[in-house]
């Protein structure tokens, strides 16, 4: 599968960032959203712990690539 990550760069803002990691750490939240901020989190080009390619946060997450990919691609986009 070709490498759609470099397509749909996600850059976040440190206020973004913050709002994510909050999500994250809030256990009352659905495992959805959850899974989605830590996916954005893990995607984050402007970040050092960030920047993981899709598989890698595939593994992580226990998606298939191409759903890391979407969600990717949704973010970019709205």
């Amino acid at each position: 599968m070709p490498d759609l990550s470099k397509k749909y760069c996600v850059l976040l803002t440190p206020e973004t960032r913050a709002e994510l990691e909050l999500i994250v750490r809030r256990k009352s939240l659905g495992a959805a959203k959850i899974r989605r901020a830590t996916i954005l989190l893990l995607a984050d080009e402007a970040h050092p712990e960030g920047g993981w390619h899709d598989w890698e946060i595939a593994e992580e997450v226990g998606l298939c690539e191409r759903q890391i990919v979407r969600i990717r691609q949704r973010f970019v986009k709205a």
